[in-house]
């Protein structure tokens, strides 16, 4: 199941009884990162909501900074566990184009080249931090970090993001596994 971080976020900012709305569309638009609690409670929301007994999610969007990061190791290890990280290598330039002309038909907020440079910042600065820590402990554990190319045609992009998708899923079968036979010998 996929889940957008930042669509959960925008689809709070359209609920009338949402004490957080404003909040939310003031820091989409300025292209500050949400509070973790309100991007956790609503993660957590759509988990427990996902049709079935879904095992697997692709988190998009999530972590943005290390308070995120934090957030999720508190609050999260009951809910679900990460398996990797996609991390998407795009220049400003590229996002830009996309952008504006993703803009001619979303309708959002923050789809504009103000909000896009700030949110870019906000990406380089708080962002690519924790991406470069979270390569260097999935070399300790059995999570991986793909760092796949943006700046290509989607098409291209999609098939890379595939080929990632299918490992993290391969590697969490072998992890599982792995656990089940360790238990049984322990017995």
């Amino acid at each position: 199941v996929h889940l957008s971080a930042g669509q959960l976020l925008r689809d709070e900012t359209t609920k009338k009884d949402s004490p957080h709305a404003q909040m939310i569309e003031e820091c989409l638009v300025a292209g500050k990162i949400v509070p973790v609690e309100i991007s956790l409670a609503l993660l957590e929301q759509a988990m427990r909501e996902a049709p079935g007994q879904q095992l697997l999610f692709l988190v998009d969007g999530f972590p943005r900074n290390f308070d995120n990061l934090s957030g999720w190791t508190a609050r999260m290890p009951s809910i679900a566990s990460v398996s990797g990280v996609l991390h998407y290598d795009c220049p400003l330039e590229v996002l830009e184009k996309r952008i504006l002309e993703r803009a001619k038909e979303s309708g959002r907020s923050d789809d504009n080249l103000t909000s896009l440079r700030k949110r870019f910042r906000t990406f380089q600065a708080e962002t690519m931090p924790v991406v470069d820590m979270l390569k260097e402990v999935a070399s300790l554990t059995c999570m991986s970090v793909f760092d796949i190319p943006a700046n290509r045609p989607i098409p291209q992009v999609w098939e890379d993001t595939k080929v990632a998708l299918n490992t993290v899923i391969a590697n969490d079968v072998m992890a599982q596994n792995w656990k089940l036979l360790q238990a049984i010998s322990a017995r």
